[in-house]
């Protein structure tokens, strides 16, 4: 958490400004909850043996300073026969034909002969475009960032238009085996869109780079950082129109300003010392009194306490305001 001088004043101006951002406050937990609900992906899921191989793709992935389009073609192939082998994605895949059978049964409707052929026709072409979708197109996407509704929306827009192209070829050149156009479109559209709900929280939403590295790391700021200096925060330091960021895996600089960097340390927990630093919970020391100003020692760098921000930190470390003095050089 960042903690500023007015936070620790009562009755201050802070107090009214939480008052009134409650309602924003318990709605943007809302809207949080179900982002994670949607978008984060299931540990459950990334137990399995399958899971455990896409696991392994991304540490090393994560250590190599990213996701590569090899790396995620090997993750869709992989995640994708995984998931074909279960019972309810075959289930869920195969559910038109499935209510088709069941109506024709029962004897409640009689199913046209060129309903069956779309229906048919339709669970084929996914079944089997699917695969080149993912490793040609969207195993890409994913290496480069792009996030999970996007590249799921690509997707339905791109295999709908293809299946729907495909079956109007074959309607032209068979018009009494294959239906109509506008009769083909009203009765792909429902099978298409709970084809790719399947592809997007049983596949797209557990496998997502982004989602799955995002545990292992604390804060939007670091997600910022190369993969290999996304350690634990130690201190923050402005310089000019960068920040430097200093992690136990080493320091990086990220041009941004000092305010925007503060604003994407999440819930991490420290204190500002210094209009120019920030120095982690876990690495704050005990000021000592240098001349006539005061200074902490983190992790071998000498940060200074400014005026303004010294109430804060003898309150914070609860040492009355006492400090040490430094030793005698």
């Amino acid at each position: 958490m960042l903690y500023r001088v007015d936070e620790f004043m009562p009755g201050s101006a802070q107090d009214t400004k939480d008052e009134a951002s409650k309602p924003a406050l318990r709605l943007k937990r809302l809207l949080n909850k179900i982002y994670d609900s949607l978008v984060i992906a299931d540990p459950n899921r990334l137990e399995t043996p399958v899971g455990q191989q896409v696991v392994d793709i991304y540490r090393k992935a994560y250590v190599n300073g990213g996701l590569t389009k090899a790396d995620a073609r090997r993750v869709h192939w992989i995640w994708f026969f995984g998931c074909l082998r279960t019972l309810p994605s075959v289930l869920m895949i195969l559910m038109p034909s499935i209510l088709l059978v069941a109506l024709q049964m029962s004897q409640l409707l009689a199913v046209p002969a060129v309903v069956w052929t779309a229906v048919l026709f339709s669970t084929a072409a996914d079944v089997i475009l699917t695969p080149f979708w993912y490793l040609l197109v969207s195993a890409p996407l994913h290496a480069r960032g792009v996030s999970v509704p996007i590249r799921t929306l690509i997707g339905f827009i791109g295999m709908t238009a293809i299946v729907t192209a495909m079956h109007q070829g074959l309607h032209l050149l068979m018009p009494d085996r294959f239906l109509e156009l506008q009769t083909y479109i009203l009765l792909l559209l429902p099978f298409q869109l709970m084809v790719f709900w399947v592809y997007h929280f049983g596949f797209d939403v557990h496998v997502d780079y982004s989602a799955v590295t995002r545990r292992w790391t604390d804060t939007p700021l670091q997600r910022l950082l190369p993969y290999d200096k996304r350690g634990k925060l130690v201190f923050l330091r402005a310089a000019d129109h960068y920040v430097i960021v200093r992690t136990t895996k080493g320091e990086h600089d990220l041009r941004m300003r000092f305010s925007d960097a503060l604003e994407r340390l999440g819930n991490a927990r420290g204190l500002q010392v210094h209009r120019s630093f920030w120095v982690a919970q876990d690495f704050l020391t005990s000021p000592r009194r240098e001349g006539r100003r005061m200074v902490m020692h983190v992790d071998g760098v000498l940060i200074p306490i400014s005026a303004t921000y010294r109430e804060a930190v003898t309150r914070h470390l609860d040492i009355g305001g006492q400090t040490e003095s430094a030793p005698p050089t």
